[in-house]
C-alpha cells in the first residue's frame, strides 16, 4: 500500500507543475501529506492505547493504520481525478 501511496503522491506532484498557482498548491499538498503521516501514526496509537500491554495492541494499531491508509488512498485518487 505504501508503494501505491508514494506513486500517487509523485504523480499528483507532477500534475501541479503546469497549472495556475501550482507552487502554492504543491506546498499545500506536501503539507497535507506530511500531516497525514503524523495523523495516521497518532490515530493508531490512540486507537490501540486501551490495549497497551495486551496481545491485541499490535493488531488494533495495525488495523487503525490500514483503515487510515485506505481512506487516504481514496482521498488521493479523488484529487488525482479532479486535476486532469
Amino acid at each position: 500500500m505504501q508503494e501505491y501511496i508514494n506513486k500517487l503522491v509523485l504523480e499528483l506532484r507532477s500534475k501541479f507543475e503546469p497549472k495556475e498557482y501550482a507552487e502554492i498548491k504543491l506546498l499545500l499538498f506536501n503539507k497535507t501529506h506530511d500531516d497525514w503521516v503524523i495523523f495516521k501514526n497518532s490515530k493508531a496509537e490512540l486507537d490501540a492505547s486501551p490495549y497497551l500491554g495486551l496481545k491485541r495492541y499490535k493488531e488494533v494499531k495495525a488495523s487503525s493504520m490500514l483503515e487510515s491508509t485506505k481512506s487516504y488512498i481514496q482521498y488521493l485518487e479523488l484529487i488525482k481525478d479532479s486535476i486532469k
